[in-house]
Parts: C-alpha cells; structure tokens; sequence
C-alpha cells in the first residue's frame, strides 16, 4: 500500500510518542501490560494428555513443567513429552530444585526426575521408605528452603535433605505451602499463618484474622513486605506483625474471583490468577492493568497455577489445557476466531477509521488514538455493497481507493462510490506525464488510465489502455515513465504508451528465455528509484546501458536469504519489508549500505500470511500490520536493538534409525563419544531454542563437513541420510530479530564404517593378503612341480604315441597290403567275370550265326558238324569257371557266400549266384549273358530272391545285397 502525506501527526501518533516517553523513563515494564498480549492455548489435542494441569514450573535451562492429571508433562518450546508415575496417578506439585531435579507430589507419593544422557527424564520415588508414615496424603505443594525439599499435603509435611527425609511433627490441618521473600508459609486451618524453620512450624503473630480466610496464595510486594491473597477476602500486606488490608481496585475486584494463584511479574507489575475470573494483573499502587479472559483467548477462565519465565512470558495451568501468554513480542496478533473475515489482503488507515480487504469483503471500524491496543476484531462491519473480492487499499492524495473484483471505488467512511466498473481491479499508482497527473490501474484483463477532474477534484476512470490485454497482478512506474506489469502467471511486461495515453506505443515482454531464472510468480516492486523483479531464485532488475535483465547483485549480496524474497513494501523513504515465506524482516536500505532492523515469523497455528498475496502494509511511522489468513498482525517499525536470548540453542534429542526399522537415542553429552553403526542409515537431530517470546523460532543448521552454507527453517529437526564414513560436527544456531549473530550449539559424531572397512577387517585383510601371497607361493611351487610332473607325463604319453603309431603305421601298411591284395583280387574277379561275360556273348553270338545258315544251308549244313559245334558251345557257356568266381568272391567280400546261405537257407544256388553278380552291380542283361538265360528269366530270380530275403516295397534289392 502507498500511502502519501503519510506522517502527518495524528491522534494515533499521540499514543506512540506518550508510549516512547514512558519506555525511555524505565516504565515499559509497566506500559508493556496494558497492551494487548498475545496469548497461545495448548489444548489436550496439541500437548496428548489431561486437560487439567494443577502446577507450572520452568528449570534454568528453559523446559517448562505441568503436574498433569496423567503425569509430568514437559515442553521445551518444540516438543512435548509425556511421563508417568509408575503408578500413572495424578501429579498435582512440581517444583525444579536447586540441583535441577524435577520434583513432584502425587497421592502418596513424591519423589524427584533427572534427565539421562540421551535427554529422557527418568523417576526416582523419595516416598517408599515412609509409606506407613502417610495415610490418604496427596502433595499439593512443593517449597524449595536452601538445599531442602518440603512437600506438603493437608496432614503432613516432609522435609527432604541430602539423602534423608523428616517430618515436621505437628497435629494440625494445613492449607497450601507458600513462599515468598526466601520464606515458607503454610496456613493452618481455623488457626493462622505458620512459618517452616528448620524442622519446626512457627505461628505468625496477628495472622490469627486469617482463621476463617482461606490464603491461597503469598508474593513478595517489596523485600520487607509480602501480599497476603485471601481466595475471597481481598488482599492484605503483612509487614513484621502488621496485616493491614490492602484497600485497592485490585483487592475489590478479587473478593468474589477466587483467587488460585499468584506470581510477580516485575517489581511493579503482578499476576493473580483465579477460578472464576481469569488473570489479573495490576501494579504496585493496586490499580488494575488488564485482566485477561476467556474473550481474550485464554483457554479457560480457571486458573490453577501461574509461573513466569526468564522471558517475562506467563505460563498458565488451567483445568482445560495450557497459555503461553506473550507481552513483549514483536508480532501482536489479532485473530478472527469467528472466521468471518476471510483472507485479509490489505488494511489502510485514514482518518480515525480502519478498513480491511479480505476475500469476502470490505470491513471497516472507527478507531481512537488508542489504536492499536484497544482495537478488536469484533467491531469490524461489512460495507454490503462491498461484499466479494477486495484486492488491493490504496491511499493517493488523500482519497481511499479500493480495487474490488467488480471494478474500483472510492471510500468516504462507510460509503463507497463506484469510480470504475473494470472488473478485477488489482494495484493502482501514480503516473507523471507532460507535468500532468494520471493513475494507471491493473486489472483482470487491462490497463486502466485514470484522470482527475479539476472542477470536481474527483478522479475517474478514462479509458483501458489499448494495445495491452493481460491478466496483472502489480504495476509500477518507473523514473522514465515506462509502465512495468506483472503478469497473473507469467512474464514481466515492460511497456511504454503513446503520447496521449491512449495505446501502448512498445512493449517488451521478459521470461525466462531474457534471462530470468523461471517463467512463474514473477512479480516487481520499486525500490528506491529501481525497478525489482522477485523470482524467489534471487532479485533481478533491468539494465538500461545493456537493455537486459541482470541479477541484482549489490542487493543479493546484502540481502542474504531474503534476496529470494516473493514480495517487497516500502515503509518510509529508506525502509522495506522483504517477505519470504514464512518471514518477513525489515530493511534499511541507503546508497552504501543495507541494514536488517528486525525479522519476524508468521508460523502461527491460527493465522499465517496469505500465500501468493502476502503483505505487510504500513500504517505509519510506528507500526505496520501484517495480513494473515484469519486475522491482523501488528508489528512495531522500529529496530530491535536487543537480543532476546543470547543462550545457543540445545540439542534435546539425537535419534538413529536402523534398516530394519529400529531405532536408538545417541548421547547428548559432548564429551561421550558418539558411534554410528553401518547399518544405521538415517539420523535426526531434535533441538530447540528455548524461546517463548518470539513466537516460532528460526533456526540455522549445517553439517560442516559437507555443508558450507547454514540451511535456514522454521523446522526445529533435521535429518541426515546415509552418511559416509568419517567423523562429523553438526552446528545449530539461531537467526535472530536483528540479523545478530548467536552462540551456537555443536555435537561432534562419527560414522563408523562398515565391517569391510573397520581395523579389525585392515588387519584380516593384511593376514589375508600374507596368506595370499604365501598360498601363491607354495601354488606356483607346486603348480611348477606339477608342469615339470606333467612335461614328464607328456613326454611318457608322447614316446607311447609314438610306438602305439609306429604299431598302427605297421597294422595300417599290413592292411593296405591286405586291401591292396582284395581291390587287386576284386580287379581279377571283376576281369574274369567281364571275360565270361564277353566269352558269353560271343559264343552267344557264333551260335546264333550258325543256327542262321542251319535255317538258310537247311539240309546242305552237315548236321553232324552242326551238332558237334553245338556241343562245343553249350560246353563253354555253362562252364563258367564259377568255382574260381566263388573262391575268389569270397575272399573280397567276406565269405559273402556262406554268410547268406546261413542267414537265408531257402536261397538256391541260383540265387546265390544272382545275389553275386547283384553285389557286383551287374544289370539284368549282364547276368544273363553269364548265366546264359533270358533277362525275363534274371528278373524272375530277383523277385524271387527279393521274398526269401522278406524284402519290402520301398527297400532296394541291389543296395541291400552291396551293403550286406
């Protein structure tokens, strides 16, 4: 939001100048309770256990105890644990000693805590050895005298001192053990005020008018004085042996409140906490300050116990849940429980009247110069006619402008008047052109320009730029007059209009392609006379000389995470809130140097700031007010010149988790040493900050040995996966209001390798390796003795080769000759049988020439002749030599012959002599010419001999016969 004119004095600004009088005259002690605390409820959802939680008390370290009706209950400002009695009874005392032992009063029991070296808190029961000395006794309250431990119930009291426990002997009914001004008190019932001295009970003088008051609580009021809280009579201040009541606002407002508690607060402001009526505090002279109840959002108007801790915060037990009340943080918080507002966006103030934008309206309230302490949500009231989205709240020359997502209006109290019907309206700015005046509004879909009537002093929307239709979200112009926009989604506009503000005369468009690190939620700002575009990868800006987009280093630099800020707002000429997330900080920015004033986080559980539109608008000089999703924030502009809590932060836990699920807690001790095993793959560091004031802390961690830079979050954990072997420092430190550097907390752990890698498995390597090489040794030995054995064996196998082949040769020449000898007997048979053959044929054919002249000569042919040469050739043609064939054919194959006459005995000696002349692969006509048969008469024997030899169809008779 721009605000003009903006620090001009005002009644609001009266309030902050009296306020800023009464800090620097050392009254911001007292002033500091009138404002509006901001007060945070744990109920029994948030803290897993009882609603009821009897006593408070807070250890020198920062863990903040509740006696709980399950148990010891104990925070640490990140985490809560529960603990029980092993008996799981109630809790009902607890008090931190001297020696930082946590002890506790229960019904028949108490006893005292102490943390272990993993951080968990363990029981140690005082009250065994006397159990037959209590009856019925439940220990209300727990006194704290030197090195002694006294705890009380109704009948008895108990003193505990180096190891040994007495009891004061006295046979009377107590009330509540009290302590104040280093001295214990305890109430006799329908006597009196007693003191505890040594092992006795000593009776007050004068406290006899308090026999029918019931005293409930007792504070220091000055170091000779105490404050004597009757639960329904008022207050009175004991001095030596004077009570004298004390006559007061105070003491009035409690007589019918039931007073329940008590704490100081400072030397001039108390704490009174009741069962009927909330807290009270009030101030030295008795006059009220605040009174703080359920409408301020404490959990319950029943307050059972109240304790204050090292940062002014009050804690309060009730009998519904836990209150962390809060009176100096740098956030005021206040939160819509009713819901009715929405999503606030932006909040303006002018003229005594507040007005809010949120996504279901306009809200709007008058104020006083009060402002903001007496402030409250519920006077906000809707405008009707506003209802809807309202985007953005701008004051220029004194007018209220409000950009509605049915176009623009200009406010007059609870009046809005329609000035643009563009819907959609979003940011609207000032535009300087020709020494005239314009607005220039973004919208849903245009540029809008804006014109200011002179005789009408009002303004009006003119006309929509042409030439431009995006949907914007910001826009800024810069000391050129050029008009920067940025796109709902994506991109940076750069545009520069014609002459007469009518038409868009250039336009440049910017992503990531011209330099820019994303596409998405882009958006500018101006800064000083710079024109900023937040990426959320660093600020960049334009470069006039090389006209192009650069990153802006001189601010990156300077700016440390917050350079990755989403949103920038000017609070005064030289300061800016930059917001990041969840943080914002204050910066100061000049020429040479940039300066944190403050940081602040929004991680509150009811309101955050609202996503994509985060906001921090300026009210004035003094203050400006954060928009959340359920309500307001308001946040002083000035520096935080203190630290909070210079104390580094602790490391409460280190838990290490195992592949199989299992998990172990490291020691918290530096001097321990810590080990993680191979097989532990994961390790997450708990730490806190001890830091109640400043709502969520910050923190920054690093791993150094991997880790240069400090990672920042919120987060109060941080887990680390599968280190490598080696030894580790682990840092974790806090990141302050001011940008101050803190005191760190370290924790050095080592990361043990794994058994293939550890001593014992080097020096088994090394025995292995000896081994090895004496194995090798003996192994080429033997391996050289067994090549000598085997060239030996070779050479046996080779010279027994040598003989077995010369053998072989021998039997191979002595089989050649014996096959030479058959092929050559085979060539004599095969002569012998193409010379019967050709014998054949020729007296064949003799015979057939004389049988032609016997038929021509008739009986001119001497038939005496004929008959004798007939003879003579039957002669030779049946005498074959067949006995030589047979030898001869034997010996080439076999004893074929024998061998077939065997096998088939219904062969006759024809067929054998066929079944020869078929092995020879005679043709049909080629054995008949040897037989001197016809060829029909050959094929009849092969039939013949092809059914005694059971031959079937497919089988071949000749191939049968060569291959038997």
């Amino acid at each position: 939001m721009t605000i003009n004119n903006q620090y001009n004095v005002r009644p609001g600004l009266l309030f902050w100048a009296v306020l800023t009088l009464l800090l620097s005259i050392g009254m911001h002690s007292v002033g500091q309770y009138n404002l509006r605390p901001n007060i945070t409820h744990f109920s029994r959802q948030t803290y897993k256990a009882s609603e009821k939680n009897w006593s408070v008390d807070i250890d020198s370290q920062g863990y903040v105890y509740f006696g709980n009706n399950r148990g010891l209950l104990q925070y640490d400002g990140e985490r809560w644990e529960l603990y029980q009695l092993p008996g799981k009874t109630i809790i009902r005392s607890v008090k931190v000693g001297p020696d930082n032992k946590i002890y506790t009063g229960s019904f028949e029991e108490f006893g005292y805590w102490e943390r272990d070296s993993i951080g968990k808190l363990h029981y140690v029961s005082l009250s065994q050895d006397i159990a037959s000395q209590m009856h019925n006794d439940e220990f209300w309250k727990i006194g704290i005298d030197g090195h002694k431990v006294i705890f009380q119930s109704f009948a008895n009291i108990f003193l505990y001192e180096e190891g040994t426990i007495a009891k004061i002997d006295e046979q009377l009914l107590l009330l509540f053990l009290q302590e104040s001004n280093n001295q214990l008190y305890v109430q006799g019932v329908s006597r009196g005020l007693y003191t505890i001295r040594d092992k006795l009970l000593d009776f007050i003088p004068g406290s006899d008018l308090f026999h029918d008051k019931l005293v409930r609580t007792i504070m220091p009021f000055n170091p000779s004085q105490n404050l004597i809280c009757s639960a329904h009579d008022g207050i009175y201040i004991h001095h030596g042996e004077q009570f004298t009541y004390w006559d007061t606002p105070i003491s009035k407002a409690l007589k019918d409140a039931d007073v329940n508690a008590g704490v100081v607060m400072n030397d001039h402001v108390f704490a009174v906490g009741t069962l009927l009526k909330g807290i009270f505090l009030f101030n030295s002279k008795g006059e009220i300050l605040r009174q703080i109840t359920v409408e301020d959002e404490l959990g319950s108007k029943s307050v059972y116990d109240l304790n204050i801790d090292s940062e002014g915060n009050l804690w309060v037990g009730m009998d519904k849940g836990i209150s962390l009340i809060r009176f100096d943080t740098p956030v005021k918080l206040f939160v819509d429980k009713t819901q009715a507002m929405g999503l606030v966006y932006d909040v303006c103030v002018h003229h005594q009247r507040i007005y809010v934008a949120t996504n279901r309206g306009l809200f709007t309230s008058t104020i006083d110069q009060h402002f903001p302490e007496s402030f409250k949500l519920s006077g906000l009231k809707p405008i009707e006619e506003l209802a809807g989205q309202v985007w953005d709240l701008e004051i220029i020359d004194n007018v209220v402008f409000c950009g509605h997502s049915s176009g623009t209006y200009v406010l007059e109290g609870e009046r809005a008047i329609r000035v643009s019907d563009y819907n959609g309206a979003q940011k609207i700015r000032e535009l300087m052109h020709n020494n005239q005046q314009y607005l220039i509004q973004s919208t849903y879909a245009n540029l809008i320009l804006y014109t200011h009537d002179q005789h009408t002093r009002q303004w009006k929307a003119s006309h929509a730029i042409k030439g431009f239709q995006e949907p914007s979200k910001n826009i800024e112009v810069d000391e050129l007059g050029n008009i920067w926009v940025s796109h709902m989604q994506k991109g940076i506009y750069k545009i520069t209009l014609s002459d007469d503000l009518t038409e868009v005369k250039h336009s440049r468009y910017f992503d990531r392609e011209s330099g820019l690190p994303v596409h998405h939620n882009l958006n500018i700002f101006k800064v000083k006379s710079n024109i900023v575009i937040t990426t959320g990868y660093g600020l960049y800006a334009f470069d006039n000389l090389r006209s192009e987009i650069v990153p802006f280093y001189y601010y990156n630099n300077q700016l440390n995470e917050f350079q990755n800020a989403k949103t920038i707002i000017q609070v005064n000429e030289n300061d800016y809130w930059f917001i990041l997330n969840e943080m914002a900080a204050l910066f100061q920015i000049s020429n040479d140097t940039i300066v944190k004033k403050k940081q602040v986080s929004f991680d509150f559980n009811d309101a955050v700031l609202v996503e994509y539109y985060e906001n921090i608008t300026p009210i004035n000089s003094q203050f400006s007010v954060a928009c959340l999703t359920n309500g307001l924030g308001v946040i002083s502009n000035h520096k935080d010149e203190k630290l909070r809590d210079d104390r580094p932060p602790a490391i409460t836990g280190i838990e290490v988790f195992n592949k199989n699920a299992g998990s172990r807690y490291l020691p918290l001790n530096a001097g321990e040493e810590a080990f993680i095993q191979p097989n532990e793959t994961r390790m997450t560091f708990h730490f806190t900050g001890f830091n109640y004031s400043e709502g969520p802390n910050i923190y920054k961690t690093r791993l150094l040995e991997i880790e240069r830079e400090w990672s920042v979050s919120t987060q109060p954990q941080r887990t680390f996966e599968r280190l490598p072997q080696g030894e580790y420092t682990f840092e974790v430190g806090k990141v302050t209001n001011n940008g101050s550097q803190m005191p760190t907390s370290a924790y050095t752990f080592t990361v043990m390798p794994p058994w293939y890698l550890s001593r014992a498995a080097y020096i088994l390597y090394i025995i292995l390796i000896i081994s090895l090489v004496v194995a090798v040794r003996i192994y080429v030995v033997l391996k050289l003795k067994k090549h000598i054995d085997q060239i030996r064996q070779k050479q046996k196998v080779e010279s027994e080769k040598e003989q077995q082949l010369y053998h072989q040769r021998i039997v191979e020449l002595e089989n050649e000759k014996l096959q030479a000898e058959i092929t050559f007997k085979s060539q004599q048979l095969a002569a012998l049988t193409m010379n019967t053959i050709n014998k054949n044929e020729l007296l064949t054919g003799i015979r057939r020439m004389i049988d032609k002249q016997m038929d021509e000569l008739g009986s001119r042919f001497p038939k005496k002749n004929y008959q004798e040469i007939m003879n003579a050739i039957d002669k030779y043609l049946t005498d074959d030599d067949w006995d030589t064939f047979e030898f001869n054919f034997d010996r080439a194959h076999q004893d074929f012959f024998n061998r077939l006459k065997n096998e088939f005995p219904d062969l006759t000696p024809g067929d054998i002599k066929i079944c020869a002349y078929l092995k020879m692969n005679l043709s049909s006509k080629e054995i008949a010419h040897l037989l001197n048969i016809s060829i029909r008469s050959v094929e009849v024997h092969r039939y013949r001999i092809r059914k005694k030899l059971q031959l079937n169809s497919s089988e071949n008779l000749v191939e049968y016969l060569m291959a038997y």
